[in-house]
Order: C-alpha cells, then sequence, then structure tokens
C-alpha cells in the first residue's frame, strides 16, 4: 500500500508505503483489515468530486492485494473516518517508509 499526498500552501509532497510481506504478522493483518474496513478496492479511482482549493490535501492511495490492484484519488474532505484511521495507522506502523519532498 503507498499513499502520496500533496498540495497545501507548501506544496510537499509526502509518500508513505507499507508492504504486508515486510510487517510484522499482526501488523500485517491489521492493514488488510482496515484497506477492508475502508473500501479501497472498491472506490473509483477519481474518488473526489471537491472543488480543488489552493490549500487543500488531496491523496493518492493505492493498494494491491496478490491479483486485485487499485488507485485512487481523495480530497481531504472526502476522506471517510475509516480512511483517515487507515492513514494516520500507517505513518506510525513499525516498518512502514516515509518520505518527504517537493
Amino acid at each position: 500500500m503507498s499513499v502520496v499526498q500533496g498540495g497545501g500552501f507548501a506544496g510537499l509532497v509526502r509518500t508513505t508505503a507499507a508492504d504486508a510481506a515486510e510487517l510484522a504478522p499482526a501488523d500485517a493483518e491489521t492493514l488488510r483489515a482496515k484497506v477492508g474496513d475502508a473500501g479501497l478496492f472498491d472506490l473509483a479511482a477519481d474518488g473526489t468530486d471537491e472543488p480543488a482549493l489552493p490549500d487543500a490535501q488531496s491523496y493518492e492511495i493505492t493498494v494491491s492485494d496478490g491479483s486485485r490492484s487499485n488507485t485512487v484519488v481523495l480530497g481531504e474532505r472526502s476522506l471517510s473516518p475509516e480512511v483517515r484511521a487507515l492513514l494516520a495507522w500507517l505513518r506510525t506502523v513499525p516498518g512502514h517508509r516515509g518520505t518527504t519532498g517537493h
């Protein structure tokens, strides 16, 4: 799973990723459960109907599991509570990878 977060006043881009195969077994199961709870395999590629705002964050989220893969783009205001919980967890789980840049 990977998330590319961009936008805002500073225009920073933050990428966060985690591979279930590289996580502790309990964390890998949590990742799969949170992805399922968020319904990310079922969302349309462009899941936002928000107008573009100069200071708004957008999220390009890619999930894959075996033969299934899906990439969605969501605006800050379109994030469901389940997606927000997944993103917060992903940033803190041991074994995640993250980078920040322009």
